[in-house]
């Protein structure tokens, strides 16, 4: 049996998005269990080796030191059950390579964490993001926050400065937030 990994929802074998909340389905999802008390979501051998999957306590690679390149982050908000979140953090870590973390939680006590190695060209990628959308010169904006989602993106414009950006979906309209926040999102979810 499969079940999102973002909600919990049960999902076919062929499902490319999640029909409840529309994430997307990664193709070597072999099964997760919503219910368990040691989440995790399991690849048929594809995924990346140096990869951690588990609860947040136990992360493979600390974070402490490391700076923060980029932040997505979303929220269901005003459900009765739980608050269900899926972030993705682009950290430094070396000259090579940039650490991943991307956290879910369906609304349960439980989080799961998953980092991972991945190139520099993630944080291009996202960048170029940033950059269509002009999210620095939209800070501070006053929008119409979306009903039912909040949306945040934390960035840094130069990995080498100390200055981290914060962009949210109270500082556009809705038709910018259905464009810019599932493109970042799903610019993320390829690394």
């Amino acid at each position: 049996m499969k079940f999102c990994p973002e909600c919990g929802k049960q999902i076919s074998g062929n499902e490319k998005y999640c029909s409840q909340c529309g994430y997307k389905i990664p193709a070597d999802l072999k099964g997760y269990h919503p219910d368990s008390d040691d989440i995790k979501i399991e690849f048929d051998g594809s995924a990346d080796p140096l990869s951690y999957s588990g609860p947040a306590a136990q992360k493979k690679y600390p974070t402490e030191g490391k700076k923060i390149l980029i932040d997505y982050f979303e929220k269901i908000v005003g459900t009765p059950v739980g608050r269900p979140y899926h972030e993705m953090v682009l950290y430094t870590f070396s000259d090579d390579e940039l650490l991943k973390e991307e956290y879910l939680n369906g609304g349960a006590e439980n989080e799961l964490c998953i980092q991972k190695l991945v190139p520099h060209q993630a944080y291009e990628d996202a960048m170029n993001v940033v950059r269509t959308f002009h999210l620095k010169q939209l800070l501070g904006r006053k929008g119409h926050p979306l009903a039912g989602k909040v949306y945040v993106i934390r960035f840094r414009e130069d990995p080498e400065s100390e200055e981290l950006y914060r962009f949210s979906s109270d500082n556009v309209g809705r038709e910018e937030t259905m464009m810019m926040f599932p493109q970042m999102r799903d610019v993320l979810s390829e690394y």
